[in-house]
């Protein structure tokens, strides 16, 4: 008798497909010193069905410890502070989704501060007093500038003004100070000067400074 020998099959049934959900949001860069409540961008989250709605909400988990620092108005990122590149230029929030149908889902988004061009802050000079009778042509002093932006490049210039009355009486080359003029301490023992100082980006700060005579 003979037999007929087979191997047996086996059908597997993977069963329908699964859709995710996930969240979206159209803009994660906010412009430093902007105000704040800035709206940052608008949030989505994959349909599964033409009748989803959903609720946004931040909440507490890994990649959540910026939070404080943003709020959800509708399905809109707010800010609840007003952001500054050279302190920190990156802040980590999570956002949870809950659809009508009992839906969640959770995640992490990077929202990134876009570094902008600020004026400088201030001027200072390295030397505030020169001898009587120091010759036309003398170096006084050298240009220093505070820039938030870290800036090192700047323009300096003799501006008209409050305290520029004596802006005649010198000269500037680069960053320096120069006389222009004869110093006598019997007729004036005092000057006063305005500086302009340009940074590359065309912002400037002015300054009234003094200048005494030994």
């Amino acid at each position: 008798v003979s037999q007929s020998r087979y191997s047996p099959v086996l059908y597997v049934n993977y069963g329908t497909p699964v859709a995710m959900r996930d969240i979206f949001i159209d803009k994660n860069k906010i412009t430093e010193n902007e105000p704040i409540n800035s709206m940052i961008g608008k949030l989505t989250t994959t349909l599964l069905a033409e009748t989803d709605t959903f609720t946004y909400e931040l909440v507490d988990g890994v990649g959540g410890s910026d939070n404080i620092h943003f709020s959800i108005v509708g399905d809109s990122l707010y800010s609840t502070a007003s952001f500054n590149f050279e302190q920190r230029s990156v802040y980590n929030i999570r956002i949870k989704s809950t659809a009508n149908d009992a839906t969640v889902v959770e995640k992490t988004f990077n929202i990134y501060v876009v570094d902008v061009n600020e004026s400088p802050l201030n001027i200072s000079i390295s030397n505030n007093t020169i001898p009587e009778n120091t010759q036309i042509g003398s170096i006084i002093g050298v240009f220093t500038t505070i820039d938030s932006d870290g800036d090192t490049e700047f323009t300096y210039s003799l501006v008209n003004g409050v305290g520029g009355d004596d802006n005649n009486s010198f000269t500037i080359l680069g960053d320096t100070l120069i006389l222009n003029t004869p110093l006598d301490y019997n007729t004036k023992n005092s000057y006063t000067i305005r500086i302009n100082s340009t940074d590359t980006g065309g912002l400037s700060v002015s300054k009234q400074l003094y200048r005494d005579w030994e």
